[in-house]
């Protein structure tokens, strides 16, 4: 079977570069398309990474005896699935970022209650239950390190609180 398509799509895989850029042309607006379609700046370059990657990975057998129409669809799918992945990492990116300032003003707000908060409550801690507070989140000490240092057993330690 003559198909040019498929001749194509075997002589840029063999290294032919002109055929590697007759396959770009007849696609070029397609990839624009859906370049577009993700709305984002590097989306176009992305596609026509993933196009190329893609000729240079398709399996030919498999094309072998399909029609030229079938081969166009063929990467017509494999184009179009490629830029639903992109608009999914597009979209999961921004939800993420929405996240982390939502988070960010959360945590901003509820820090300056809670160190406030705080604050006020260490002050009403004995002088020994401010050092074992230190002493763990600070200095990273295990309770029962602690418990060595003021000569005494962990279920002793509790005490102190």
């Amino acid at each position: 079977m003559n198909n040019e398509l498929f001749q194509l799509l075997s002589n840029a895989q063999n290294g032919d570069k002109k055929a590697t850029e007759k396959l770009y042309l007849k696609f070029s607006k397609l990839i624009k398309k859906f370049g577009k379609i993700v709305k984002s700046e590097e989306a176009e370059t992305d596609i026509i990474i993933f196009f190329l990657e893609f000729i240079k990975k398709v399996n030919l057998k498999k094309l072998e005896n399909k029609s030229s129409g079938e081969i166009v669809n063929y990467i017509y799918i494999s184009l179009q699935n490629y830029t639903f992945s992109l608009i999914k990492q597009s979209l999961k990116k921004k939800i993420d970022e929405s996240n982390i300032i939502a988070d960010q003003i959360y945590h901003d707000n509820y820090d300056r209650f809670e160190l406030t908060d705080s604050l006020n409550s260490l002050k009403k801690l004995s002088k020994i239950q401010k050092q074992i507070i230190l002493d763990i989140y600070l200095y990273n000490y295990k309770i029962s390190e602690i418990a060595k240092l003021l000569k005494t057993s962990c279920t002793h330690f509790i005490i102190y609180f």
